[in-house]
């Protein structure tokens, strides 16, 4: 297996200089997009990088699903600690009435 430095390097963008303009401008937006999902999801970029267009779009759309299982999830969570605290404040307030 070869080593692979990292997705600039490996990415046919910095050695496309004979093919039409339109597809360098498409594998930058790639390129772009793959870094940003992999930037922002904090997943990084690990020791095997995507390397041809299709691994690059297949990774940046299992980031995007992965974030947004992730958001579900949290999101789950904080509903189930507000009504926690819903419950246990309605609690308390029954429990004032009872003593009094």
């Amino acid at each position: 297996l070869e080593a692979h430095s990292g997705l600039v390097d490996d990415f046919p963008v910095c050695d496309a200089s004979n093919t039409p303009q339109h597809d360098r401008l498409v594998d930058q937006y790639v390129a772009a997009l793959y870094w940003a999902m992999a930037t922002l999801t904090t997943v990084g970029y690990g020791d095997v990088t995507a390397i041809s267009d299709s691994e690059v779009l297949f990774a940046t759309f299992v980031l995007i699903i992965g974030t947004g299982i992730y958001t579900i999830v949290i999101a789950s969570l904080e509903d189930i600690v507000s009504q926690l605290d819903v419950t246990s404040s309605l609690y308390k307030m029954k429990m004032d009435k009872v003593q009094l």
